[in-house]
């Protein structure tokens, strides 16, 4: 399709996309192309320890490269081999000890009467990858109701968690942390969740519920798009291997497009699936894509807050965007750098606690330069909704 005719912003997005190194990493990890993408990546790279100094998200997704590359009999040096070996060893580790206290933590919470949600990282291991220890997994997030959270607290903490006391996220999470070290997060809402289209599934040997396919693709959407994500390729992953591991007839496509298109997520999904689509053949059905490609066309004030979130990104910042910008998308960066809508400067100085006034559009490029001389410092702030979905 020519970019004449894409949705506006959509070439703007794939400032969030990996790069080149990065989709070549990513295709030797899920088996595509194996070898022709591995021995283009070691003539870019040569050295694999320097690789992973360089990227350190590489250094998550050694167990499941190690993984692919014997399966698919890919000769590797003596020197990775032995990095390879290393990594997947602690993965194989770590992933058993996970496991025994979320068997654990699942017992005890029964035995409160109450029954937790997996999501995230363990949900994602267990439900997607060929094996739980090829996803590298920090924690375990269960989403609990609020009235039920103590009531957890309690439970867990008598399996050896603490840090009850501990300042609470601005997400609202409550993080405990084992004596083992590992966390376990509570949360009491993921924005957007329907209860109805919890999964029950077995994990670790235990029966327990997961979040559905759908509204597992719109948080890793908003996920990308709120710049909390760690890097830009688990996300590749987890999808990848999820979609392989659901067939494409048990996906509500129409639920899935709905739903972006009211959260202002359709054009970051299109973003991402039309990728996935391209590089790893996905075989995201085709009226599917149509659909998003139409919900994608969104009106000035949402892009508006697409661009808002993207400049709210510590790894974007505004010449990427304009370089990765076809010229339609530019004169729509320049307008909203200059001249947005009403509606969504209103909303910009409800969320800084300032007295909405027509004067702002005179202030809005004079604050621009500001901050061209004078770039703020820190990390993205949070404008997600709700909690993410890592």
């Amino acid at each position: 399709m020519s970019r004449h005719t894409e949705p506006l912003l959509l070439d703007t997005t794939a400032v969030l996309l990996p790069d080149r190194t990065e989709t070549l990493f990513l295709k030797a990890c899920l088996g595509v192309e194996t070898n022709a993408s591995w021995t283009k990546l070691r003539a870019d790279l040569p050295d694999l320890k320097a690789m992973i100094a360089g990227a350190p998200a590489f250094k998550r997704l050694l167990p499941l490269l190690f993984h692919t590359l014997t399966r698919d009999g890919i000769t590797v040096a003596p020197s990775d081999l032995a990095v390879l070996r290393l990594a997947s060893a602690w993965e194989e580790r770590r992933a058993a000890r996970i496991d025994e206290l979320l068997r654990d933590i699942i017992g005890a919470l029964a035995d409160c009467t109450i029954e937790p949600v997996l999501v995230k990282g363990v949900a994602l291991a267990h439900g997607a990858y060929p094996k739980p220890a090829l996803r590298h997994c920090h924690d375990i997030d269960l989403l609990i109701p609020v009235h039920q959270r103590e009531m957890a607290a309690d439970a867990m903490c008598r399996l050896g968690f603490s840090g009850r006391g501990a300042k609470t996220p601005e997400d609202g999470r409550l993080v405990l942390v084992h004596t083992d070290g590992l966390p376990v997060s509570i949360h009491s809402d993921l924005a957007g969740v329907t209860p109805s289209r919890f999964v029950r599934t077995e994990i670790a040997g235990v029966s327990t519920r997961i979040v559905g396919p759908e509204d597992l693709l719109l948080f890793l959407a908003a996920q990308l798009l709120a710049s909390r994500v760690r890097d830009r390729t688990s996300w590749v992953m987890d999808i990848v291997l999820m979609l392989r591991a659901t067939p494409a007839a048990e996906i509500d496509w129409p639920y899935l497009v709905d739903k972006a298109g009211e959260r202002d997520l359709a054009l970051v999904l299109l973003a991402m699936t039309t990728y996935l689509d391209i590089e790893f053949g996905t075989a995201i059905p085709t009226p599917a894509l149509a659909r998003l490609r139409e919900a994608a066309g969104m009106g000035p004030e949402a892009r508006d807050r697409i661009l808002w979130r993207l400049r709210q990104n510590p790894l974007v910042s505004a010449s990427q965007i304009m370089k990765a910008s076809g010229w339609r998308s530019r004169l729509d960066v320049i307008r909203w750098m200059t001249v947005p809508t009403s509606a969504y400067l209103q909303s910009w100085c409800r969320e800084k606690g300032l007295r909405w006034s027509p004067a702002w559009y005179a202030l809005r490029p004079l604050r621009r330069l500001s901050m061209q001389a004078f770039p703020p410092n820190g990390t993205a702030r949070n404008t997600a909704k709700g909690e993410d979905l890592r």
